[in-house]
C-alpha cells in the first residue's frame, strides 16, 4: 500500500510542476496576445491624436511585439491558437491532477484506518464506545 501511495503522490507532484509549467505559459502568451492586440488597435492611429497614456501603451506594446517577431494579425491569430492549445493541455492536465489528488487522499485514508484497526485494542475501544453510546440513549 504504502508503495502505491509513493506512486500515486510521485504522479501527483510531477502533474502540479507540469500544470505550474502550462500556466507559465499561458501567462506568458497572455501578455502577448493582449500586447500585440493592443499594438494592432493602436498602431494606424496617426501620432498626434493618440493620448500621452495610449502613445505609451503603443510604445511598450511595440516593443514586445517586435520582441516576439509578430508583425501580422495572423501571426496574432497563430499565437491565440497556441494560446488555446496550451489551454487544452491544461484542462487535460486538471482533470487528470484532481482524479490524483482524489487517490491519493483514499490511499492515505485507507492506510490510515488500516493502521487504527490493526492496534490490538481497536475491538476493546470499539466496545467501549458502544457501551458509552447506549448508556446516553
Amino acid at each position: 500500500m504504502e508503495q502505491q501511495i509513493k506512486k500515486v503522490e510521485e504522479a501527483h507532484n510531477n502533474c502540479r510542476e507540469e500544470l505550474n509549467i502550462l500556466s507559465k505559459k499561458q501567462d506568458q502568451f497572455k501578455t502577448i496576445i493582449d500586447n500585440a492586440e493592443q499594438y494592432f488597435k493602436l498602431k494606424d492611429i496617426p501620432t498626434y491624436q493618440l493620448t500621452q497614456a495610449e502613445r505609451l501603451k503603443l510604445k511598450m506594446a511595440s516593443d514586445i511585439t517586435e520582441r516576439c517577431n509578430i508583425t501580422t494579425i495572423d501571426e496574432l491569430n497563430s499565437v491565440k491558437r497556441l494560446y488555446e492549445d496550451n489551454q487544452k493541455k491544461a484542462d487535460v492536465l486538471n482533470a487528470s491532477f484532481d482524479k490524483l489528488e482524489r487517490r491519493f487522499r483514499e490511499y492515505n485514508d485507507i492506510e490510515y484506518r488500516y493502521k487504527h484497526v490493526s492496534q490490538k485494542d481497536y475491538i476493546s475501544r470499539l466496545i467501549d464506545e458502544k457501551k458509552r453510546t447506549s448508556k446516553i440513549e
